[in-house]
């Protein structure tokens, strides 16, 4: 994941020490399957994004066939404020 995180752009130091975007699952169309995906936003953007309704972009980092950029649709959003909700993400 450490690979997905340098591709997207996005990983810094705080005090914490390394911190990475946030990562979870997410239907890969391309690959046809559930992958464990990426995106530049980190915890705070992404359940900010997800409460406003704005665009979030994954990445699939795939070594067979490049890497696999999308948006998540409305279901997927759906999932994950439910996953949220259960508890599976700090917010």
């Amino acid at each position: 994941m450490q690979n997905c995180a340098r591709k997207m752009g996005k990983c810094h130091v705080s005090e914490t020490g390394l911190q990475f975007p946030m990562t979870f699952q997410a239907y890969c169309f391309k690959c046809e399957k559930k992958v464990q995906v990426a995106t530049n936003l980190d915890g705070g953007e992404l359940w900010q994004a997800l409460d406003s309704g704005a665009d979030i972009e994954v990445m699939h980092v795939s070594d067979n066939e490049g890497d696999h950029f999308w948006k998540l649709n409305h279901e997927e959003k759906e999932h994950l404020r439910g996953q949220r909700a259960k508890g599976f993400f700090r917010a």
